[in-house]
């Protein structure tokens, strides 16, 4: 049980981490170009939404599913910078082994 909590406490600051690099990268398109596309609207409005349901719904909930459902943020990676591309790319690749590795220990159901 111990290493299940720590693996989703991982999880959360990986998914901290991608609400970060979506909200900035929108807020430095709305200072650059004072507007948001709509799906870029959308995208940010729903990432961070999705980010925030398992604070609202109770710690139980599964942060991997979290995750996933966050994806909706990626419309935001083509204005991101080449770093903020390659920062997200690797927070997603150890998001992913973290997952792997969990479901085939069991952990993950």
């Amino acid at each position: 049980m111990e290493h299940a909590q720590a693996a989703h406490h991982t999880q959360l600051w990986l998914n901290v981490l991608f609400v970060l690099l979506v909200v900035v990268t929108a807020v430095v398109q709305l200072v650059r170009h004072r507007r948001l596309e709509v799906e870029q609207w959308a995208a940010l409005i729903l990432t961070v939404g999705v980010f925030l349901i398992p604070f609202l719904a109770g710690a139980q909930m599964s942060w991997y599913r979290n995750h996933a459902q966050m994806f909706i943020g990626l419309l935001l990676v083509p204005r991101m910078p080449r770093w903020g591309q390659a920062v997200l790319l690797a927070l997603c690749a150890v998001q992913y082994a973290l997952l792997g590795a969990m479901f085939f220990s069991g952990v993950l159901v």
